[in-house]
């Protein structure tokens, strides 16, 4: 009875402890300011106990030197925290880290100097605060590295880089994959007749025509120019043509209050079929691009001379 008794406490102690690692799991992988706020929290704690009990003993039996590269280790958090969560856990962290620093019995040997709270605040909050600068700077500068400034598309750099994990993906699923190539037809026309600023504004129309059409299923970037590539993911033939049909059809609503045509030539590649990298499949929809291309500018030949001849 009492064995009994036993194995049921253990299978609810069991049975809590599970739903505690499953909420736990689940908040970790769900909220990411989970981590922004706990990885500092470990780091300042990791260097609370190496100053404590490791460094700051030898620095008492004078086997290590008083320096300030303590007041460094206690900078690691900061500097975390500002990658991870900024804002108001940002400066508890501060206070925290200064704190302890200030709180460690291995003091430095200028103790005049940092023995004053609000100095030390002010230059830990002052470090605080140009770490979070130069991380903003850094990150705006890598996101403007990988987007195209008119269209505000990534550019051919991101899209090579996206490229290279959704063809690995793919070619371990065996998922169909398709590259879309789009040029803008007649683009120097529009620019010599109606200026770049129209130029610029057919640009603009025509990513967000893309995005629209073919941004749920893929990768759309501006590539260099009048030039477009899609990288489309998990679509059939049929539904794929659908989409066209619709970027085409959008395109031409899009024309109509314009004083100009947006006119496109499509190519489109298939993985495992017309190539097996980005290079390959870029090459194919690219031929497959220009030959639609010239067989519109033929077409377009023909009917302006059959105007010419009924005119006659």
């Amino acid at each position: 009875m009492i064995a009994h008794k036993y194995r049921e406490i253990a299978f609810e102690v069991k049975h809590s402890l599970n739903a505690v690692e499953s909420t736990i799991k689940s908040t970790w992988s769900h909220n990411p300011n989970v981590k922004g706020m706990l990885w500092p929290l470990i780091l300042l704690a990791a260097v609370s106990i190496f100053d404590r009990y490791i460094y700051g003993q030898q620095v008492i039996a004078g086997m290590a030197p008083e320096t300030v590269t303590r007041g460094y280790l206690y900078l690691m958090p900061v500097w975390l925290t500002a990658k991870l969560n900024r804002g108001l856990f940002g400066l508890v962290t501060v206070l925290a880290s200064s704190a302890l620093l200030l709180d460690s019995p291995s003091s430095l040997a200028d103790k005049s100097i940092l023995s004053s709270w609000l100095v030390n605040i002010f230059v830990f909050v002052g470090i605080y605060l140009l770490f979070c600068h130069s991380d903003i700077v850094l990150t705006t500068a890598r996101a403007n590295a990988n987007q195209d400034e008119l269209t505000g598309l990534p550019n051919r750099r991101a899209i090579q880089e996206s490229a290279k994990s959704i063809i690995r993906q793919a070619r371990k699923d065996i998922s169909p994959v398709k590259v879309l190539l789009v040029d803008c037809d007649d683009f120097k026309s529009i620019n010599d007749e109606f200026g770049h600023k129209a130029g610029d504004q057919a640009l603009i129309i025509l990513a967000h025509c893309m995005k629209r059409c073919f941004g749920d299923i893929g990768t759309i970037s501006r590539i260099g120019g009048d030039e477009f590539l899609g990288i489309c993911t998990g679509v059939d033939d049929r539904a794929f043509d659908d989409l066209k049909t619709r970027f085409e059809r959008m395109l031409l609503t899009a024309s109509a209050s314009l004083p100009y045509m947006i006119k496109v030539s499509v190519g489109v590649a298939n993985l495992h079929e017309d190539g097996h990298n980005l290079k390959e499949l870029i090459e194919c929809a690219d031929t497959r691009m220009y030959a639609e291309k010239a067989h519109r500018a033929k077409f377009r030949r023909l009917m302006h001379i059959n105007s010419i001849r009924n005119i006659r």
